[in-house]
């Protein structure tokens, strides 16, 4: 479990200051954080730049009094225009000066874009698959260059323009995901918030009774933890590239690696990942990186 404590999020640092949260967040390290069941404390979600150096501060803070616990802070999808918000140009910039000033023991971030309406494109040209591809690339590149892990953050809820994503859909965030390197999925969100806020069919409704989504994402969940998570969790990302349309910087499909020939029997695009497990072994896995078509892949 990863603890939503009033006495672990950055804005208490704010408020209080350094000496009353080390004093707070010792208590609640003292009450809940030898429980067997504890991952860590939530830090809080999307700092911006008036957030930023709290939230790095308080993520060290944390690490300082329970090192044997791993905080945890949800940082900003990259989007065009997201340098204001944030108070950086360069995303890789960003991404090294937080692992440099938090020391975290992993990054993690929150993207919806892959489920608005149209997502090949929008009016921007960016904000659907180019904006999914491009963080799960931006991410697995500062992971890479830092020895970390990263998780991400995918959509089980329809709001605002992101439509409410079926059984299918969540499938293909989970394996595009993996198979882009993340080694933890977090959705956003299971209990269902005001019905007002535009938010829609969450797996727990405004009814607090299941929903369709609850199944779809269950079975989703536990068919990818029985079958392929006990591989992939032993296992490193070494490569990955799209055939057919390649979306954001992921490279595409050329043959010069250990496959020769990759093509889908229906046109759909693919993912191809090469994965070097603990054991030494190499690992491929194959994605059918389309929404709505069934296909077979050949290799």
């Amino acid at each position: 479990v990863i603890l939503g404590h009033n006495d672990g999020y950055w804005p208490h640092l704010t408020e209080k200051g350094e000496a009353p949260y080390r004093r707070d967040f010792a208590m609640a390290v003292k009450d809940l954080g030898k429980h067997p069941a504890t991952f860590g404390f939530h830090i809080g979600d999307e700092p911006g730049t008036a957030q930023f150096a709290d939230a790095c501060k308080a993520q060290c803070i944390q690490q300082e009094l329970a090192p044997q616990l791993s905080p945890f802070l949800n940082l900003l999808p990259m989007y065009q225009g997201i340098a204001s918000r944030i108070g950086y140009e360069s995303w890789d910039k960003y991404l090294d000066d937080y692992v440099a000033f938090a020391k975290p023991p992993l990054l993690c971030y929150d993207c919806y874009a892959q489920m608005n309406p149209d997502p090949d494109r929008d009016a921007t040209g960016y904000w659907g698959w180019p904006m999914y591809f491009d963080n799960l690339w931006t991410f697995w590149q500062a992971g890479t260059r830092h020895g970390l892990d990263y998780w991400t953050t995918l959509l089980s809820v329809g709001h605002f323009r992101y439509r409410c994503p079926k059984e299918d859909d969540l499938r293909w965030q989970l394996n595009t995901a993996v198979a882009s390197g993340a080694k933890g999925i977090l959705w956003f969100f299971f209990y269902m918030r005001e019905p007002h806020d535009n938010y829609r069919v969450a797996p727990i409704d405004e009814h607090w009774e299941r929903t369709e989504t609850y199944e779809w994402l269950s079975r989703v969940c536990r068919t990818f933890l029985k079958w392929h998570a006990p591989i992939l969790l032993e296992s490193k990302l070494v490569s990955a590239c799209h055939v057919g349309t390649a979306w954001g910087p992921w490279p595409k499909f050329d043959g010069s690696g250990l496959v020769a020939k990759a093509q889908s029997s229906t046109g759909t695009p693919l993912i191809v990942s090469q994965f070097k497990h603990a054991s030494g072994a190499d690992y491929l896995a194959v994605v059918n990186n389309s929404q709505t078509q069934c296909t077979n892949a050949e290799l």
